[in-house]
């Protein structure tokens, strides 16, 4: 592996790894799951924004562009879809 390489992985980890341990934990008392996963992918990229994996402005925006289409399709949507139904 080369030196590059390997420090992509160094910088690339702790986003996936603190996203994943917060969305692992139990959902807190008051909250809805949606709401504490969504929290828990705010601090994944908190991190990623502080450590900074990839530079490319492309990867960026499909990063930011994925997480805009997530967050319509798992809040978005089931919104507009239980509104209309009441």
């Amino acid at each position: 592996m080369t030196p590059e390489r390997r420090a992509f992985f160094i910088r690339a980890a702790p986003p996936l790894l603190v996203g994943a341990l917060i969305a692992r934990f139990p959902v807190r008392e008051g909250l809805k799951p949606q709401a504490w996963y969504y929290f828990a992918l705010f601090a994944a990229v908190i991190v990623g924004v502080a450590t900074e994996p990839r530079t490319e402005f492309w990867i960026l925006g499909f990063a930011v562009g994925g997480v805009c289409l997530a967050t319509y399709l798992l809040i978005g949507v089931p919104w507009l879809v239980w509104r209309g139904l009441s």
